[in-house]
């Protein structure tokens, strides 16, 4: 019989806006998305700011307050149909919204908690708990609570045998949540088991993004890039074969910046993003005129990383700017590529007030991420570490502390190569053997030289 009502109708509207975004028409998904989402009663907000997204996340934190996770676990199932479908919505729609208004994600993630309180439990439940658990580290910074309810998130996975969402619920907890708590290595497996449960249960989308995010987690915590390489050239394939446009532009830069630090033969200079994979300028015209301003972040991130990298401070710092002109920080809530966008930024200001008459003009940025550091690293020591006492021996080193400078170089290698950070101990060699090199100490300056060539070997730059 033919459908006469709304709800008849639901079935096929669900089909019609996964297959609209399927094809990469996202704009008409979120569209379509939002306009069964208003007629189930969950309206959003067509205009959103800070104010508003700040209010809804401190009242849902209120409500969750006293909550443990057994409570949400062992809550009744979700029984009325039109919340369900409401729930199946808006987990259909996180992945549009995260590329095209970021901004409305933690609303999302509000909305779906208070169904899963007001109404009870279902598998998209999970993707509720991950996405708050996302909102309270990139939002919040709240980190413990965020690795909470990341957890809760898995275990309602759990419950449900859901293995059709482990993948979408593996990119939100092992690529937005335990990157700010646990070691960077140990995300990368699970990453990986969701990428082939995905495969196995017919989630291409998910699939991809799980490998996209093992790609960026294995670069941040430098594997050997010549791994690496081969891991972007396996996914731009199949993520062209599934059409999947978002994935393929997401991936393109950082596969090309991998090629530059190998040695791209087609590559002239190796702080811009041309070569065999993609033409830089060409590539960031087609983004900014998609609207896709995570793609755009995340090409200056890398650029930003690569400037630095190759040892030009003054190019490192413009591109740190662009990041922000294109508000990183939201585009790529609670990713580790923010912690790695302070580091460098920090780094090349410290470069540059290093040979600035005017030292004073920087101090505002390096103190900024020295702070921010500080904050990160009582969360996630392993990862942040080491990349602290560089950016603190750098400041000291600028001030002719020799003492603390050196101490705080040693420090860091040795942080760097015991957590396995291979291409920062790399970094952080070179720089304490130029500071060496300033204060006359040649044959030391040439044994750390020595160490951080090996070590670049070893990344396979």
């Amino acid at each position: 019989a033919r459908a006469r009502t709304f709800d008849d109708k639901l079935r096929a509207y669900y089909t019609l806006t996964s297959a609209t975004g399927a094809q990469n028409d996202m704009k008409t998904a979120i569209r379509t998305g939002v306009e069964v989402l208003d007629q189930l009663g969950e309206p959003i907000e067509k205009e959103v700011g800070i104010a508003m997204v700040m209010k809804e996340v401190m009242l849902t934190k209120s409500m969750l307050a006293g909550k443990d996770e057994h409570f949400f676990i062992r809550q009744t199932a979700l029984t009325d149909r039109r919340k369900h479908y409401a729930m199946k919505f808006l987990n259909l729609v996180v992945i549009y919204f995260s590329i095209y208004e970021g901004i409305k994600l933690p609303l999302l993630a509000c909305r779906m908690i208070r169904l899963t309180n007001e109404y009870g439990l279902c598998k998209e439940s999970a993707i509720a708990f991950g996405l708050y658990g996302m909102t309270c580290c990139g939002f919040l910074g709240d980190y413990a609570e965020g690795y909470r309810y990341g957890k809760i998130a898995a275990a309602i996975v759990d419950r449900f045998q859901a293995n059709d969402i482990l993948a979408r619920c593996s990119v939100l907890i092992y690529g937005c949540i335990n990157v700010w708590t646990e070691p960077l290595q140990a995300t990368l497996p699970p990453l990986l088991e969701g990428h082939n449960i995905g495969v196995s249960s017919g989630d291409p989308e998910f699939s991809q993004m799980c490998m996209r995010f093992y790609i960026v987690n294995a670069f941040e915590c430098g594997r050997p890039l010549r791994e690496l390489s081969a891991d972007c050239a396996e996914l731009l394939k199949d993520s062209k074969r599934h059409q999947l446009k978002h994935v393929v532009a997401l991936n393109k830069p950082t596969w090309q910046c991998i090629q530059n630090l190998i040695g791209d033969p087609a590559q002239d200079d190796p702080t811009v993003l041309t070569g065999d994979v993609m033409h830089d300028e060409q590539y960031l015209s087609a983004q900014i005129e998609a609207g896709n301003h995570t793609a755009v972040c995340y090409h200056y991130l890398l650029r930003h990383f690569l400037a630095y990298i190759f040892g030009h401070y003054e190019l490192a710092i413009q591109m740190y700017h662009k990041c922000y002109e294109y508000d990183l920080p939201r585009h790529l809530m609670a990713r580790f590529g923010l912690c790695s966008c302070v580091f460098y930024g920090g780094l090349a200001a410290l470069a540059m007030a290093s040979v600035d008459p005017d030292k004073s003009k920087w101090n505002n940025n390096i103190d900024e991420s020295i702070a921010k550091m500080e904050k990160w690293a009582s969360a996630t020591a392993w990862n942040c570490e080491h990349k602290l006492a560089l950016l603190q021996a750098e400041k000291f080193r600028n001030v002719d502390d020799q003492e603390r400078a050196t101490a705080l170089y040693k420090r860091a290698i040795e942080l760097a190569r015991e957590h396995g950070f291979t291409h920062e101990e790399a970094i952080i060699c070179e720089r304490y053997g130029s500071f060496l090199v300033s204060k006359g100490g040649g044959s030391s300056a040439r044994h750390q030289y020595d160490k951080a060539y090996d070590a670049y070997m070893k990344w396979g730059a």
